[in-house]
């Protein structure tokens, strides 16, 4: 009986075959599930901050924030996605915001050759807290898809300090003119005003001085 089970298992190690290795990845654009339209910037910069989070571990391939946006709003098939980007697996999810809490709900997604979930987790955090949680995602989903962090990988993914709530709003409201494919100039000028604004509030505020 020993026997046949032991002989069983192997039969199906063989028939599965080995794990896939996730070598490229692709984060689509956030749901915006804030119920309001004027929270689609932060749900953007949600997008491109995970992207850069995930974009410091070199053991992988990250497709870029420009790449990935041209299927917001879109209803495309994972495979036919994955395929289109040339990456093995990707991450979806939702925002939801509510006063100072976030709630960052997403999903590893081995998109080839068929979609398979494999993994998924909700994150919710004070607003002062959100850019920290960015980095604790991106180091759950390296764990999920077996990678292996270098130890200054791991330091920068546990250095993003607390952010002042209405400094990164006035950024990010000024990070979304900028974004715009197009942007005007009272765009610019209006960018500018908000990483003023974002400044006086915290003088601190590295986000705004880059954006300024």
């Amino acid at each position: 009986v020993g026997l046949v089970i032991i002989l069983a298992v192997l039969g199906l190690i063989l028939l599965k075959g080995p794990q896939a290795i996730i070598d490229s990845i692709a984060v689509l654009p956030l749901e915006n599930l804030t119920g309001d339209t004027e929270k689609e910037f932060f749900v953007d910069v949600a997008t491109e901050e995970l992207i850069g989070q995930l974009g410091q571990i070199e053991a992988w391939r990250v497709i870029s924030r420009t790449s990935v946006m041209q299927y917001k709003g879109m209803d495309k098939p994972l495979p036919e996605i994955a395929r289109q980007l040339n990456v093995d697996a990707v991450v979806e999810g939702s925002v939801q915001q509510a006063g100072d809490r976030v709630r960052i709900q997403v999903r590893l997604i081995d998109a080839l050759p068929e979609e398979q979930n494999l993994w998924g987790q909700a994150y919710e955090r004070a607003m002062s807290d959100v850019r920290a949680m960015y980095g604790e995602m991106a180091r759950t989903i390296a764990d999920k898809a077996k990678i292996n962090l270098t130890a200054d990988e791991l330091t920068r993914l546990t250095s993003a300090s607390q952010v002042n709530p209405e400094s990164y709003n006035a950024y990010l409201k000024g990070r979304s003119y900028l974004d715009r494919r197009e942007p005007t100039p009272e765009g610019r000028k209006l960018a500018q005003q908000y990483f003023e604004l974002a400044l006086e509030i915290d003088p601190n505020n590295a986000l705004a001085h880059v954006g300024m």
